[in-house]
């Protein structure tokens, strides 16, 4: 597992283990948390962000378990809330710009 640079408490880079194929097979997609080309899925008991082209995931990353990042996004504990503010982190996170990666930046 590759160091994962960190912004406050949030990760602030891309960690995907696992082949895009095998990630398909067992992430659930949370149809409700959606924008754009940017889905969020529960993979096992991690939240992951994807982004889909034509309906196959072409990135995706891994946000960290669904218990540890309720507790690390302590502005709420409301699901709803949980699940919004993972969907912004990966969007960030997987987002490109001129080939590099967004990011997150305290200058967003």
């Amino acid at each position: 597992m590759k160091d994962l640079q960190r912004f406050g408490n949030l990760l602030n880079e891309q960690d995907n283990p696992i082949l895009i194929k095998d990630f398909e097979e067992v992430a659930i997609p949370q149809k409700k948390y959606r924008d754009g080309n940017i889905q969020l899925y529960i993979y096992e008991d991690m939240l992951a962000v994807a982004t889909l082209n034509k309906g196959k995931i072409t990135r995706y990353t891994l946000l960290g378990n669904r218990d540890e990042y309720k507790v690390l996004y302590s502005g709420s504990r409301a699901t709803e809330d949980i699940f919004r503010q993972a969907l912004w982190h990966g969007a960030c996170i997987l987002t490109r710009r001129a080939g590099s990666t967004i990011g997150l930046d305290y200058n967003l």
